[in-house]
């Protein structure tokens, strides 16, 4: 009788040719365009893409600002998400439901949409927080921008928020917890068992989330381009889309040539974090199917930190919903206030209703949405069978080039693809 793994050899080959030819190919692509004068002249091998992409003068600036973001956002929401999976996962505090479902709602939310509200909150010539804060308190303009780095850290992290919650929970909720019980036994406080013991042992756990946190933030374009470029603040992302969105002829071979830097650190992060992860690993508890972890009391602390919470969700959920439903409604951005209601119509939804690219524009989502997503979830469920069950040198080869495309931004990508 045949062993499983030459059973399920022609699936993992045709498995394999699929998900290299998804990966691999535009990488090969890529490669290739940067060494080549052109879409229309491949084979004419040259390194002036290099030398024109590398000795832009604005290339140092926005690799400083690349590093800026890509870091500050990381920090951000690897604090936000370890901050709240602790509270939800292993302390007291009410609702804990609410809580563990709350971090995951961002996910929903386009991120153009989230950036839109934020920008008419917070932009410095009319958002509706500045124009309130200005009449209040007398500012001659601002006092925010969010046309800045700040600004770009501030929304990206936020957005970031699902995945490193989601990666940060079950670390928490499954490491072995003897450690933090003996550390209460011989007196130490809840303060100090986190930081002497939870933290230590969590380390792995919170620098594969911090890693993590760096390859989406690496690969964002949205909030770079609906924040940042208002502002004249370039990332690699946005960088790549100028040169080849700007001027009679798009230079796809320069956007090639500075996409492969990213591709590289992009990849180079995602093993680290599979190391990350796999170290982490050591640290899991094997336990019974009854097994509930140590619930940390926060006595007169839970209230206020409840409240902060439901504050911190406010200004990630309900705020940018109600600022989007309220624009939506009004013929341009205006603080609230008797002027703006008395404004309010159904004009903008008329408009769009009855413009036909609406109705095109639907159609090509739904279809991509749902062809798109049914055909990753059919090649997912089979990658996942044969990777699990089939232990191979193949089925192996099979796992690293699906992590390899989780590395992949999608406009680094979308570049490899012009190319075919």
């Amino acid at each position: 009788m045949l062993n499983r793994s030459n059973r399920n050899a022609p699936l993992t080959v045709l498995l394999i040719l699929i998900v290299g030819a998804l990966t691999i190919g535009p990488v090969v692509m890529l490669i290739i365009g940067s060494f080549s004068e052109g879409i229309g002249s491949m084979g004419q091998f040259t390194l002036d893409k290099y030398i024109s992409a590398y000795g832009d003068a604005r290339l140092p600036e926005t690799l400083s600002n690349t590093v800026i973001f890509v870091l500050g956002t990381a920090c951000f929401s690897t604090l936000l998400g370890g901050f709240i999976a602790y509270l939800s996962v292993r302390t007291d505090i009410p609702l804990k439901g609410l809580f563990a479902f709350l971090p995951i709602v961002p996910m929903m939310i386009p991120h153009v949409l989230f950036s839109s509200a934020w920008i008419a909150l917070l932009n410095p010539t009319n958002g509706m927080v500045n124009v309130m804060m200005r009449n209040l308190f007398g500012f001659a303009r601002g006092p925010l921008n969010i046309y800045s780095l700040g600004g770009m850290i501030f929304l990206e992290g936020m957005l970031d928020l699902p995945v490193t919650y989601l990666v940060m929970a079950p670390a928490m909720v499954s490491f072995d917890t003897k450690l933090e019980e003996a550390a209460r036994v011989s007196g130490a406080s809840n303060l100090q068992t986190l930081r002497t013991v939870t933290l230590p042992v969590l380390k792995p756990a919170i620098l594969a989330t911090f890693t993590l946190a760096i390859i989406r933030s690496l690969a964002s374009f949205a909030v770079p381009r609906m924040v940042g470029v208002p502002g004249r603040i370039y990332v690699l992302t946005t960088h790549i889309h100028r040169i080849i969105s700007i001027g009679w002829s798009p230079d796809y071979g320069q956007a090639a040539a500075i996409g492969l830097i990213v591709l590289a650190v992009a990849i180079a992060l995602v093993y680290l974090y599979r190391h990350l992860i796999s170290e982490s690993a050591q640290f899991v508890t094997v336990t019974g199917k009854g097994f509930r972890p140590t619930e940390v009391k926060l006595g007169r602390a839970k209230y206020p930190l409840f409240v902060l919470c439901l504050l911190f969700f406010a200004l990630l959920v309900i705020i940018p919903v109600i600022t989007l439903i309220y624009m939506s409604f009004l013929p341009y951005t205006m603080a609230p206030s008797a002027r703006a209601f008395s404004m309010m119509g159904l004009n903008n939804w008329k408009t769009v209703i009855a413009n036909p690219a609406t109705l095109s524009a639907l159609k090509n989502s739904a279809f991509l949405a749902v062809v798109g997503a049914t055909l990753a979830i059919v090649i997912s469920v089979f990658v996942a069978y044969v990777i699990v069950k089939v232990k191979s040198r193949a089925s192996t080869l099979l796992e690293s080039l699906t992590f390899l495309s989780f590395s992949f931004p999608g406009m680094i990508i979308g570049v490899g693809f012009m190319w075919f």
